[in-house]
């Protein structure tokens, strides 16, 4: 991953990544809006 200089990663297993020290591993649900409620009548 160095070698194509990836600095950033979307997974669903961060724990997969933690040795690679220069790349961020972020999960898609901390990408996702949190879900609105709606009004109440």
């Amino acid at each position: 991953m160095n070698v194509h200089r990836i600095t950033q990663l979307l997974t669903f297993n961060k724990g997969n990544f933690k040795r690679f020290t220069n790349i961020l591993a972020v999960s898609p649900t901390k990408l996702l809006p949190p879900p609105q409620q709606e009004p109440n009548s």
